[in-house]
């Protein structure tokens, strides 16, 4: 069972891909566009079947999330791994394809559910926060702007479960809430 969709530009090409992920075991994929037309607000996207690259993620991943983690104009990602309790960090190589994962723990029994990717603390380097639905909390790991992250910042959420996560500035004081 498919549980969650991704949408970018891994190689730069102008085309969108879309990495499915699943907490089931089965293999996850990366989808090709290979035609895509930028026009607002409709856009066409065609999408080849046979030109799926599977990413075996081992580890009962939730969620992904895209970003430039090493700020090489390289989009990353960052899949939350909620059997082995952790996140794992994957550095592009601006072919469509991923470096080893370096995983970073989100603690024993947290299973991760959602990660997102944001600047949290307005350094200009972007950060993962994680929605642990068994630890109750949200972890925020800050990054160094290289593709490596800072140990986790827990914020707890009582007894409420959190599946998912999302960042956006209520207040309208340009920061994320």
């Amino acid at each position: 069972m498919r549980q969650f969709l991704t949408a970018y530009d891994s190689n730069c090409d102008d085309s969108k891909q879309f990495r499915t992920n699943s907490s089931t075991g089965a293999k996850n994929y990366l989808y090709h566009s290979f035609l895509m037309y930028r026009l607002v607000p409709k856009c066409r996207l065609n999408f080849k079947a046979t030109a799926q690259k599977p990413v075996e993620y081992k580890y009962g991943s939730r969620s992904v999330a895209i970003g430039d983690f090493d700020n090489d104009t390289v989009l990353d990602m960052v899949v939350a791994n909620h059997i082995v309790n952790n996140i794992a960090v994957y550095l592009g190589n601006g072919d469509g394809s991923f470096r080893d994962p370096t995983m970073y723990s989100t603690g024993s029994y947290s299973s991760p559910y959602m990660v997102i990717v944001a600047d949290f603390n307005n350094d200009n380097r972007l950060d993962i926060a994680v929605a642990n639905f068994g630890t109750n909390n949200i972890s925020i790991f800050q990054g160094f702007g290289n593709g490596s992250f800072a140990k986790q910042i827990e914020f707890s959420t009582g007894s409420s479960h959190p599946i998912a996560i999302i960042a956006v500035d209520f207040n309208n004081d340009s920061l994320l809430d």
